[in-house]
């Protein structure tokens, strides 16, 4: 028994001293360092368009001040039921709604512009529609006049395009009206 006595503290000592010298196993996790990047720049202006052509008036199929689509919108229409509904709402606050004109789908389709909520005298009008990298470029010009006139409107314009599956993009232009 003194021999198991002393032997036990050499025993423990040894175990002590093997755990002590043990070389610790190391885990390594990595760590994302940040990347400083220089800030973006803008965009480069878009290039002018390939072709434009103005859209002139025969091209005009309605506008009004004072119509059912209240909230500023671009909108492409491209087949009859979808026109009936757009038509039902340009023309909702109309006494009597005028007739629906007749529109070919197979070779055309329409641009709807409103400008939302604005003063009596202030105008929206679809100005050019032209190509650019194979996509659809439409102008929109929204004017406003100099002397505000006390009365809401709510400017709408439908023109006739010739019938394009591209995307189309709106170019916006506002401006004041030439009397300022």
């Amino acid at each position: 028994m003194r021999l198991i006595r002393a032997l036990l503290p050499c025993g423990l000592l040894s175990v002590a001293v093997a755990c002590h010298h043990r070389k610790p196993t190391v885990v390594t996790t990595p760590v994302p360092v940040p990347v400083y990047t220089q800030p973006t720049q803008p965009p480069p202006p878009a290039q002018p368009a390939d072709e434009m052509q103005p859209v002139d008036s025969s091209a005009l199929v309605y506008y009004d001040d004072e119509t059912g689509f209240t909230d500023s919108l671009r909108l492409i229409i491209r087949d009859e039921e979808s026109f009936q509904r757009a038509w039902a709402q340009a023309t909702q606050r109309q006494a009597t709604s005028p007739a629906l004109p007749e529109i070919n789908f197979q070779s055309q389709m329409l641009l709807l512009v409103s400008a939302g909520r604005m003063r009596a005298g202030d105008q929206i009008h679809v100005d050019s529609i032209g190509r650019r990298g194979g996509r659809m470029v439409a102008v929109v010009r929204t004017t406003v006049e100099c002397q505000q006139f006390p009365a809401v409107a709510h400017p709408m314009e439908i023109v006739r395009v010739t019938r394009s599956e591209s995307q189309v993009m709106f170019v916006e232009h506002r401006a004041k009206s030439g009397d300022c």
